[in-house]
């Protein structure tokens, strides 16, 4: 089902554009942030890191995690710089299907991501894909944060 709902969120990043597109393109960071909160685990992340690739995602509730089905296209795949996403997500009652921009742009000490999410069903549906987002976003903070650490 798609729709006309959509919302962007921005955030800044202490990490460089190739460190930001890599948790978009690396499994075992995806693994890392893909579940919408800590009482949910990921059971299946396979990534196909290239044009015409995508990723398959399978997360849920603990301890199976396999509530949700998620499989996207890398439409647009421009290595540190954009990703467009046609994603479809599938469980709870859900079936979704987006468009994910995703924009890197270099800054000042680290790298800002633009993200929009277009096609969604209903308002309904794109607040609860924004709340999503909003939590997978920050979980990349960490993420970045974390790794950033054990390097120095």
């Amino acid at each position: 089902m798609t729709g006309n709902a959509s919302f962007s969120l921005s955030r800044t990043y202490a990490a460089p554009p190739e460190r930001v597109f890599a948790a978009w393109s690396d499994a075992d960071l995806m693994r890392r942030w893909a579940c919408p909160d800590d009482t949910q685990v990921v059971s299946l992340c396979e990534v196909d890191a290239r044009p015409g690739g995508g990723y398959h995602i399978t997360f849920g509730p603990a301890p199976d995690g396999d509530a949700y089905d998620e499989v996207a296209t890398y439409d647009v795949y421009e290595p540190y710089s954009r990703i467009v996403l046609s994603v479809g997500l599938v469980g709870g009652g859900m079936d979704e299907h987006t468009t994910a921009t995703l924009e890197i742009t270099p800054v000042p000490g680290g790298a800002r991501l633009d993200l929009r999410n277009e096609g969604l069903s209903s308002q309904q549906a794109a607040d609860g894909h924004l709340e999503g987002w909003t939590w997978a976003l920050g979980s990349i903070e960490r993420i970045l944060l974390e790794d950033a650490a054990l390097r120095t």
